[in-house]
């Protein structure tokens, strides 16, 4: 009988511990606790002009465009991650209030979102076409600069 070191386990605990280290998931981002009837507004806002304040690129206050916003985070809250390199920072940040007491927000990139949960932030990767629907939900167009 051939006698295993526990030197023979180090390279799998090491590859193991690494991807805990790297890679923390977040499997309820808390979009699906929101009560899309308590939000009165979304607001998008460019934040690369940090000369200035942010600049507002779009509210939205209609139940249904407010609606549509939740639809998307609940139909799909897997994803979700933080890593040791940090997390990205996207351009627009978009924030939903209840009358003047800010509810949340989360930030979009190019290919990404980012939102806080579990404690601390994490992103979430957007295809080419998850991007676009969500662009679309916020009536902003695909490249839009201010």
């Amino acid at each position: 009988m051939i006698r295993r070191s526990w030197l023979a386990w180090l390279p799998a605990l090491v590859l193991t511990s690494c991807d805990y280290l790297v890679n923390d998931y977040c499997s309820d981002m808390n979009f699906a606790s929101v009560d899309p009837s308590t939000v009165s507004q979304i607001n998008v806002f460019d934040t690369r002009t940090r000369e200035t304040n942010d600049l507002l690129l779009a509210t939205l206050t209609s139940a249904s465009e407010i609606e549509r916003f939740f639809q998307f985070f609940s139909d799909d809250e897997r994803g979700w991650h933080a890593n040791a390199f940090g997390v990205p920072v996207g351009d627009r940040r978009i924030v939903y209030f209840d009358g003047e007491d800010r509810l949340g927000a989360v930030s979009l990139g190019d290919g990404f979102l980012v939102g806080q949960g579990c404690g601390y932030f994490f992103a979430r990767n957007l295809s080419s076409s998850e991007t676009k629907a969500l662009l679309e939900i916020l009536q902003l167009e695909e490249h839009s600069n201010p």
